[in-house]
């Protein structure tokens, strides 16, 4: 284990080794020249299983790595990162597995991603079968969960790079030796600040990174086969770049990866599947599909499968577009609205943000209704999902009362049919998405699939107390004209942890008087505190438009057209995470422009003699909240960019005394962190070899 001014953490990874059940291993632990506290944390520990060495100056991880190895007695030598956590068994397993398989050289496991504060993100679980082919292109395994031979790390040449050092001996080890991953999660791999700012040289960093995904392609294909930059970027599924070269360079590359994956399955090898390599060049290319049909117009889309083979899929992409111009159902009520049900093949076809309402198809007559339809969509949230589906399944009145269903939208994190297959014991539905159709596409399926009478969209990472549902179905009773009925609710962080009450709209239950003027000017619902009933959305259309804002759209078309009732108690959690949209627009800025589009849209809902002073109301509203969240993204994500564009459009949407003052607080804060960082000259970082970077 290298340590270097891991100070933060280092003891939580000490102790998560030294508590193992397996015993019998002496454990190397590597100071590469810390200036903080790190040396005196290792020297108070006393297990005579330690040995601790110190080396007078940073020589660099993979020196440090190699200097371990020499240093190590045993044959089998495990990885360990500073300030990760290795649960207790894992040394026992992966030491049982290598007795059991000795053609095994390397073996890694599926790790848990967590906060700096030990908070589950996500699962990383990968498929030990398309290690040999993915290896080609990208880092699958996670530096700290792995254990290897000696005898074959040496003959690979052990860490010879610089950067990339890991991804590096992987694709050596795997050319001569089998390598495996252990399917069970036994490390929490920390993103902790000093993991996310090891490589400070982030030029040289993806330079040596895109030389290592080229060297491993010339290996099979000769140093003959021509790649450029940016088709080698786009190999490595970062596509923007030859997205922005045109639709013959996209089918250039889409080639070329065909070409190497025939090179690859050619050339004998101890890891070598051919059906593997196969399924696993499918999905690499079904991901790629997927990221250029969301982005190039419907005859680029046809032209690329043309040009790729791909002639069924083409054709029906034509027969959609030209026997329902626009990829458009019927004109109902007015308004015209997207087809809702779509074969799997000319889906990509659709745009994964509406343009209109799609339509929401009413339940076939005669089919069995439930009262409630629960539908809960999910992506990458398998952390929480949990959480979510107990706190439905407490409340549960059974099969023929509600309707429990998770929408999977094609989550990579971790195995979602498994986790509701052993929660749901039969009791809750799965539905899984054949690719990634973006949270309105998956909001649209939840609907549509969804029988019951009144419809609960209760997304993976949010959840309700109990009492939630007997709480809305009083408020149905009582005012069976609503279309829709909410509770209020209470903000969690990602742990779980009660933030803050929002504050009652009013003092007891009822229907909201002067209901749409209060929407229009402001969010005050939160998606898992609202049901809506089937019938609305069957009138109205399901989300559309935009990405961040969607659904305050939503409860202000609702309240144009129905009455709404509201409860004050405090019956819903809504959670903010890193991860969840709403962080990832702040970060980005689709979040204002978002909105933007949404105040415009919100006005046609509106009387025409209140327009103008409520549109001006939001605008004001949410200046002020954009203005207050820049600080949020100052203070918690760290991005100062990104804080400075979201406080400057602020000002833009509504330029204000609160809004002027917002970015003049932002400015002192940013120019005192700049001024107390000016004594400090190492330039040195707290270094770690988790694969973040891959």
């Amino acid at each position: 284990m290298p340590v270097y001014n891991a100070r933060k953490h280092v003891r939580e990874a000490i102790e998560s080794i030294l508590g193992q059940t397996y015993t019998e291993f002496e454990f190397l632990i590597i100071d590469d020249g810390s200036t903080d506290a790190t040396p005196e944390i290792v020297c108070s520990y006393t297990d005579p299983r330690i040995r601790f060495i110190r080396n007078e100056e940073n020589r660099g991880v993979s020196a440090v790595l190699n200097q371990g190895i020499g240093l190590a007695s045993s044959g089998l030598i495990a990885r360990m990162d500073a300030d990760d956590i290795s649960y207790p068994e894992r040394l026992e397993k992966q030491v049982a597995f290598f007795r059991e398989h000795p053609e095994i050289a390397l073996l890694s496991t599926w790790a848990r991603v967590v906060a700096a504060d030990k908070t589950p993100l996500r699962t990383e679980k990968w498929k030990s079968q398309y290690y040999y082919y993915n290896l080609n292109f990208a880092c699958w395994i996670y530096h700290p969960t792995v254990m290897y031979r000696r005898s074959a790390v040496t003959a690979s040449g052990k860490y010879s790079t610089r950067y990339a050092e890991d991804h590096n001996l992987w694709w050596q080890m795997a050319r001569n030796y089998k390598i495996h991953n252990l399917p069970e999660v036994l490390l929490d791999y920390r993103l902790a600040d000093e993991s996310l700012s090891r490589v400070t040289r982030k030029a040289e960093y993806e330079a040596a990174q895109h030389a290592q995904v080229l060297r491993n392609i010339r290996y099979y294909t000769g140093e003959g086969f021509r790649l450029s930059h940016h088709e080698v970027r786009c190999l490595m599924l970062d596509c923007e770049p030859v997205l922005k070269e045109g639709i013959m360079a996209i089918a250039r590359c889409f080639r070329k990866l065909d070409h190497i994956t025939g090179y690859i399955l050619a050339m004998e090898n101890v890891n070598r599947d051919e059906a593997a390599i196969r399924e696993a060049a499918y999905f690499k290319k079904e991901w790629m599909l997927s990221f250029f049909a969301g982005r190039l117009s419907g005859p680029e889309l046809i032209f690329l499968l043309i040009s790729l083979g791909c002639w069924k899929k083409a054709a029906l992409l034509l027969s959609a577009k030209f026997s329902q111009p626009g990829s458009v159902a019927a004109h109902r009520n007015g308004k015209i609205r997207e087809a809702a049900e779509t074969p799997p093949e000319t889906a990509k076809a659709i745009p994964r943000i509406p343009h209109n309402p799609p339509e929401i198809l009413p339940v076939p007559a005669g089919e069995a209704r439930p009262r409630w339809s629960v539908m809960i969509p999910v992506f990458n949230c398998i952390g929480y999902l949990e959480e979510t589906l107990q706190s439905v399944l407490l409340q549960d009145p059974g099969p023929d009362i509600m309707q429990i269903e998770v929408i999977d939208d094609h989550s990579t994190d971790g195995d979602v049919a498994a986790l509701v297959t052993r929660l749901g014991q039969g009791r809750v539905g799965y539905h899984r998405q054949p690719y990634n159709r973006g949270s309105l596409r998956n909001f649209e399926t939840c609907l549509n699939r969804a029988k019951g009478e009144w419809i609960h969209l209760l997304h993976g990472d949010d959840l309700v107390k109990p009492g939630f549902y007997g709480e809305i179905g009083n408020l149905f009773a009582r005012y069976p004209q609503a279309g829709a009925a909410f509770t209020n609710h209470i903000f969690i962080n990602e742990a779980g942890g009660e933030l803050s009450y929002y504050r009652s709209l009013a003092g007891s239950a009822g229907l909201l008087p002067d209901w749409l003027a209060r929407i229009a000017s402001r969010q005050y619902v939160q998606p898992p505190a609202m049901v809506v009933k089937r019938r609305v959305y069957e009138h109205l259309g399901s989300f559309f438009a935009v990405h961040f804002g969607e659904d305050w759209e939503m409860w202000v078309r609702i309240a144009a057209h129905y009455p709404v009732a509201y409860s004050p108690r405090h019956l819903a959690k809504y959670r903010y995470h890193r991860n969840n949209i709403t962080s990832r627009s702040f970060l980005s800025g689709q979040s204002i422009r978002d909105i933007h589009t949404v105040i415009r849209i919100v006005r046609q809902y509106l009387p025409r003699d209140q327009q103008r002073h409520l549109q001006k109301a939001a605008r004001r509203n949410y200046a002020a909240y954009f203005a207050n969240t820049s600080h949020r993204i100052f203070t918690e994500f760290r991005n100062p960019k990104a804080a400075f564009t979201q406080a400057w459009r602020a000002w833009i949407m509504s330029p204000n005394a609160l809004t002027s003052a917002s970015m003049l607080k932002l400015a002192g804060r940013y120019i005192y962190s700049m001024l107390r960082k000016l004594p400090q000259t190492d330039e040195r970082r707290p270094y770690s070899t988790n694969p973040t970077h891959h």
